[in-house]
């Protein structure tokens, strides 16, 4: 084999290697990092006033979490056929108010709870598991968290969404006729009375570690 020959094999091996590392970027890339919503349909006791909905919880306090979804502990289980069993992920929030209280919980503590969404890793991409349209709890923003322990002594939210309730939202004009805008309503004018001081609190510092980021 002469030298111009080597060298024209080398470039070929030299384009097959570039080509694969092409492909295998693209498909890491554009393909397996990228994340996709799938909504599960479950069944879940589901609460339609505010009333019945305190009473349901065992714990209700006015939470944030410093942790991005994509950050949070997620969890996920098979049955032996690789069909998906069950899912959620463990999120930790602040107790910046508690408002109907629980084992010795109190304000400023942390807690690990139960969101019914997770993410898992599948050869076409990250999927991003959701019950019922759940959307899970957004760093650094304010809720009131209807919670209830499970069989597993862990403390879940409960009411889907309607157990999840953004403070952003207490000025937003609600239609009284609808059910789910009446349990918001209400809900904040029961519970947001007592809790001014955390809230006002929770915002500061939280813009504070956010310019100091």
């Amino acid at each position: 084999m002469d030298i111009k020959e080597f060298s024209i094999k080398n470039k070929k091996i030299v384009f097959i290697v570039f080509g694969l590392f092409l492909c295998f970027s693209l498909y890491y890339f554009g393909v397996y990092n990228s994340i996709s919503d799938v909504t599960i349909a479950s069944s879940y006791k589901s609460y339609d006033d505010i009333s019945s909905l305190d009473k349901g919880a065992e714990l209700i306090v006015i939470g944030s979490t410093a942790q991005d979804f994509e950050d949070r502990e997620h969890k996920a289980t098979f049955f032996d056929d690789g069909t998906l069993e069950d899912f959620y992920s463990l999120t930790n929030i602040k107790v910046n108010k508690v408002l109907k209280g629980a084992d010795g919980i109190k304000n400023g503590d942390n807690l690990n709870i139960i969101e019914p969404a997770s993410i898992i890793q599948t050869v076409e991409g990250k999927q991003r598991l959701l019950r019922d349209d759940y959307q899970p709890l957004e760093k650094n923003k304010n809720y009131i968290l209807f919670l209830k322990k499970n069989d597993n002594g862990q403390y879940s939210i409960i009411n889907m969404n309607l157990g999840k309730l953004d403070l952003a939202d207490k000025d937003k004009k609600f239609k009284m006729k609808n059910k789910d805008d009446k349990l918001m309503k209400d809900a904040f004018e029961k519970y947001l009375t007592e809790s001014d001081d955390a809230i006002q609190s929770y915002d500061e510092t939280s813009e504070t570690d956010t310019q100091q980021n």
